[in-house]
């Protein structure tokens, strides 16, 4: 078992503050259209992007019409809004996976060590040590209660 330690009090706070940090600074221009417009625009993802740059770089070379049809400008905006919502998304997808691997392996390591007692526990039952039946009996109900699979 590989040893870890705690997270400070005062990291954890800097840490908490940051994203706090974050959320404000990014709110404005982090957030969902209104639903009725929200709702009526297709799904895309960055799969389109690709279409989308096309699109544009075919507007720009081709001014006399695209100035007529649509407004280039904001187009430019939204490419350049999306790209730049993405990178900050994206280092904040890879700090979620760090996250949840690291959650899982203390959970695994927590998991493993509640196993590794209620095994001495029960072997201590088997050798009828005083008292052992009884903690063994209310770790087996907590555990059946909480895997009714039981798959341990």
């Amino acid at each position: 078992m590989e040893k870890r330690n705690p997270i400070p009090p005062e990291k954890l706070q800097a840490a908490m503050q940051a994203l706090e940090q974050i959320q404000t600074i990014l709110s404005r221009y982090a957030s969902k259209p209104e639903d009725q417009q929200f709702n009526s625009t297709p799904e895309t993802d960055e799969s389109l992007d690709s279409y989308a740059n096309r699109i544009l770089e075919e507007l720009l070379d081709n001014l006399g019409i695209s100035l007529a049809l649509t407004d280039v400008e904001q187009h430019e905006t939204d490419s350049d809004q999306e790209s730049t919502l993405l990178s900050i998304f994206h280092a904040l997808k890879e700090l979620q996976t760090k996250l949840e691997d690291t959650i899982t392996w203390h959970r695994t390591e927590a998991y493993l060590f509640a196993l590794s007692y209620h095994n001495s526990v029960r072997e201590a039952a088997k050798a009828n040590v005083p008292g052992a039946k009884e903690i063994n009996d209310e770790l087996n109900k907590i555990l059946w209660q909480n895997n009714p699979d039981g798959d341990s």
